[in-house]
């Protein structure tokens, strides 16, 4: 089941994957485990914004209900999702929920997908603050795909000095 719902998701089929959870959830011998709830929600990637976002939080809280811990990499698809369904402010709400529990703790994919649900907006503010807190954490260090999906947040938001400024913050990185 978790080849096939990765393939799916990899596919772009979104509902199949979606369908072959729904029959492991129906009761049978085989149960879904937190891999199976990670690469589900990885797959409503390709969904429609609002049927993505929607099901990816209800996978999250499906998975504490049937006593499953989601892992960062969880969390990183759920905010994903809902970045790419334009829903920053609630991709953002996860990324604190990480920040204040610490378990799953936030990881550099987490402040990649967090920085990237600013693009629509052109928080690029937020986005600065968020490069600051990758920074600053040891378990969080900066890639070269935190500090570009940061310049593209600069882009939208008309910031061109600060992204040009940026490219000399991402060399000083290493």
């Amino acid at each position: 089941y978790n080849a096939a719902i990765n393939a799916c998701g990899r596919g772009g089929k979104w509902s199949v994957a979606l369908s072959l959870l729904d029959e492991l959830n129906s009761g049978g011998p085989l149960r879904p485990n937190e891999y199976t709830f990670t690469t589900t929600i990885a797959a409503l990637h390709s969904a429609p914004p609002a049927v993505g976002a929607s099901t990816a939080l209800r996978m999250l809280e499906q998975m504490h209900g049937l006593g499953l811990q989601p892992s960062t990499a969880a969390h990183n698809a759920a905010i994903r999702v809902l970045g790419a369904a334009g829903q920053s402010p609630r991709a953002l709400d996860l990324l604190t929920e990480m920040k204040q529990r610490r378990q799953p703790p936030p990881d550099t994919i987490t402040y990649n997908a967090a920085i990237s649900a600013l693009s629509e907006s052109g928080d690029w503010a937020l986005a600065l603050r968020l490069l600051d807190e990758a920074e600053a954490s040891p378990d969080a260090p900066p890639d070269v795909v935190t500090y570009t999906s940061c310049m593209a947040v600069l882009r939208s938001g008309g910031q061109w000095e600060r992204a040009l400024q940026m490219m000399s913050r991402m060399r000083a990185a290493g």
